[in-house]
């Protein structure tokens, strides 16, 4: 995989030189992911983080990000920073991850390198996240739609 030691590195790796409307799917492989998937998930950029120039807020594509064209601000902020235990009964925390661009994230945008049979052993529906990947890409504005729902002082969707 390719290490990425600088956020310019990181940011053309994932097509993000100048604009996210460049944006592609990529992996990333973080310890928030849990083992039982390989550590690993397809995710999208949404937006830069509005307070830390240096932090991507991505979306784990494994999950439809159709769910964020009806919130709000208020839904998002309640979404990514209650406790899960917190959330009202059958409502879940967007799978909003914070990349960490200056801190050496392992990401990948050549999304060949996961082979049939891995993807399979770490339960990963690649065929149905990269559709979920095209539905990310038409979402209207969602650097601004985002920005909406994490506020600088606010702490990170991990």
């Amino acid at each position: 995989m390719f290490w990425a030691a600088q956020k310019d590195r990181v940011l053309a790796e994932l097509g993000l030189q100048t604009t996210l409307n460049h944006a592609r799917p990529f992996w990333h492989v973080s310890g928030m992911f849990s083992p039982e998937r390989g550590c690993l998930a397809l995710m999208w950029p949404l937006a830069m983080h509005p307070g830390n120039k240096n932090e991507l807020l991505a979306w784990d594509l494994a999950f439809d990000p159709a769910e964020l064209t009806g919130l709000n601000g208020s839904q998002i902020q309640q979404r990514l920073f209650t406790k899960t235990a917190d959330l009202p009964v059958g409502l879940q925390r967007l799978p909003i991850k914070s990349v960490h661009l200056n801190k050496s994230p392992m990401v990948m945008s050549n999304l060949k390198v996961l082979s049939a049979p891995m993807a399979e052993r770490w339960g990963i529906d690649v065929p149905t996240q990269l559709k979920h990947a095209e539905t990310a890409r038409g979402l209207p504005d969602y650097e601004r739609h985002l920005g909406r729902g994490v506020s600088p002082r606010q702490r990170r969707p991990h």
